[in-house]
């Protein structure tokens, strides 16, 4: 089971600074816990693809869109760093 991306997503969180995401599950518990906004939707979006994400992780387009959804959501937030 290949629960990671290939390629991380880099966000930086105001306390803790920069961090590279590559796992599905970190990406899920940042958004549940870190996230500066959480009623975007482009993070309503990323909740729902790293939901199917992790619920299937041997598919490779379901943790595309993931990885996809989770840095647009860091976008809307102003996190994105890359």
């Amino acid at each position: 089971m290949k629960d990671w991306w290939d390629e991380p997503v880099r966000v930086v969180i105001s306390d803790r600074g920069i961090r590279d995401v590559e796992r599905l599950e970190k990406a899920a518990e940042m958004l549940l816990a870190e996230w500066p906004e959480q009623n975007g939707p482009a993070y309503i979006n990323a909740k729902e693809a790293l939901t199917k994400a992790l619920q299937d992780p041997s598919s490779d387009s379901a943790r595309a869109a993931a990885r996809m959804a989770f840095a647009a959501a860091a976008d809307e937030a102003g996190i994105l760093r890359e």
